[in-house]
């Protein structure tokens, strides 16, 4: 008996928990010597490595046994919390966005409107300091941040005055409240809450949040939430929650269609009262209050897939037909896939926050710019859908394992901020998407013929032993993650 309960500590799944979650925190230590700007090769080499760790941990609580959860749920947990904490005492170096965001706090701060003026205006002159302002970016343009960044920003500035400090705590709380809620939606849904590991341990959340200081992980959090509140049957709730998240970042109003098939009418009207709302504070800008946004959209190109593809070959056919075209394109393939989250989709917390976070991913791949920290919009997908493979395959083939492929690849993006790096553009987008869509392709053929395979069966048109063999050996659905 003896022997058992301390195989059963020491299993193998467990080991390889805990090692990562120490080899995870070596990893953040190291930060704290040399940030991860300062030598972007290293930090890129280190990332690379970071995800693989983190790979391994998924694979871990994806093990079937449910010994011992509370003690992998505390370990989980505390090394989430370690992990950011120790990532704070960094001073950001990946990207000057937190400077911006400080600014914009600033003026909130002070009453300013920062729909009013762009940075570079004499009327704020006043506000310019020698920490701060040297490093805004983009001082002719107006703040390229919806109402809900700018008002959050403002409370994390009123808290934590005058240093980048206030964002990265805004940004790693909101992170691990994504977390918390993310645990407690997998339990409430008889699913296992440490897949919420997907948030807990992501290096991308880690160094983009607690470091960078993106306000990104308020959106993570504010689907997460929503999606919390309907398992209570919270619609109103939920209406807030993702209008926080819209208001933070626009593109979550790709996901209300899904969370509108969970939550009806009353979640909809709820949520649009609430995002003009959120938006009354600046409503004396005028026109002005979305031009920032739209300069930052206009033009803006970074890392993208798809849309680069599509608008260099309609470009052939003439001037501005290619960016036509990929624009065309990409609002076709949103509208389709919002359709098919809201016609397909099932009216439970589980498939709006699937569902929505679906449609974000097809964002993902039509979108001109893709910055690294967009992939953690992601991660509740990679909780809920990321399954183990057969054999010496770790992970079956669907959408979340090509997430977490492309997840840990877009860190070599990092590189081309380097001097003279531009020509490293092909080989690292053909190392991020190459693989991403042969996972995706691979997964679709699956789901297509294992649901072909059961209409046979169920129709009775093919009874042959040839035709039931190959039904029973299809692909589990669930298991490819597509839902038919």
């Amino acid at each position: 008996m003896q022997e058992t309960t301390r195989r059963g500590i020491w299993a193998w799944p467990r080991i390889e928990l805990v090692a990562a979650g120490v080899a995870l925190e070596i990893w953040a230590l190291v930060a704290l010597v040399r940030p991860p700007g300062a030598d972007i090769p290293r930090h890129v080499a280190l990332m690379l490595l970071a995800m693989l760790v983190y790979a391994a941990s998924l694979h871990a609580v994806l093990s079937p046994s449910r010994d011992r959860m509370r003690a992998d749920l505390l370990w989980i947990f505390a090394v989430a919390v370690a992990l950011r904490v120790t990532m704070l005492f960094t001073t950001p170096s990946l990207s000057d966005d937190i400077y911006r965001a400080v600014w914009d706090a600033r003026l909130v701060h002070a009453g300013v409107n920062p729909y009013l003026y762009a940075p570079a205006d004499p009327a704020l002159a006043i506000f310019r300091d020698e920490t701060i302002w040297p490093s805004v970016n983009h001082k002719e343009q107006r703040t390229p941040y919806p109402p809900g960044a700018e008002l959050f920003g403002g409370l994390a500035y009123a808290l934590v005055p005058e240093q980048l400090l206030s964002m990265q705590l805004l940004a790693a709380g909101a992170d691990l409240l994504a977390l918390g809620m993310l645990g407690w939606l997998l339990f409430r849904l008889g699913l296992d809450p440490r897949r919420s590991l997907a948030i807990a341990w992501s290096p991308l959340s880690i160094v983009h949040f607690a470091h960078s200081g993106h306000n990104d992980a308020i959106i993570v959090a504010g689907l997460v939430g929503a999606a919390l509140l309907l398992s209570f049957g919270r619609k109103g709730g939920a209406a807030v929650a993702l209008a926080i998240a819209t208001m933070t970042k626009a593109t979550p109003v790709l996901a209300l269609p899904s969370f509108a098939r969970a939550g009806g009418r009353w979640l909809t009207l709820t949520w649009a009262v609430c995002c003009a709302m959120v938006t009354l504070p600046f409503i004396g800008a005028g026109p002005l209050l979305w031009s920032g946004i739209a300069e930052e959209a206009g033009g803006a190109r970074f890392n993208e897939s798809a849309h680069l593809v599509i608008e260099r070959a309609l470009s052939l056919l003439g001037p501005g037909v290619g960016a036509l075209g990929a624009a065309a394109f990409a609002a076709f393939a949103l509208l389709a896939a919002t359709l098919m989250a809201y016609v397909r989709g099932g009216a439970d917390p589980r498939s709006a926050l699937v569902g929505g976070s679906r449609v974000l991913a097809v964002y993902l791949l039509v979108a001109p710019v893709v910055e690294p920290w967009y992939l953690t919009w992601l991660a509740p997908l990679v909780a809920f859908e990321l399954r183990r493979g057969n054999g010496l395959i770790p992970f079956a083939a669907n959408d979340a394992l090509a997430v977490t492929w492309l997840a840990g690849a877009v860190t070599l993006t990092d590189l081309t901020y380097l001097p003279g790096n531009d020509s490293l553009w092909p080989a690292i987008r053909a190392i991020e998407y190459l693989p991403m869509y042969a996972i995706l392709a691979f997964w679709i053929v699956g789901s297509v013929r294992h649901r072909n395979a059961r209409n046979t069966v169920s129709t009775g048109h093919d009874t042959s032993i040839t035709g039931r063999s190959q039904a029973l050996d299809a692909p589990d659905a669930k298991g490819l993650g597509f839902h038919i």
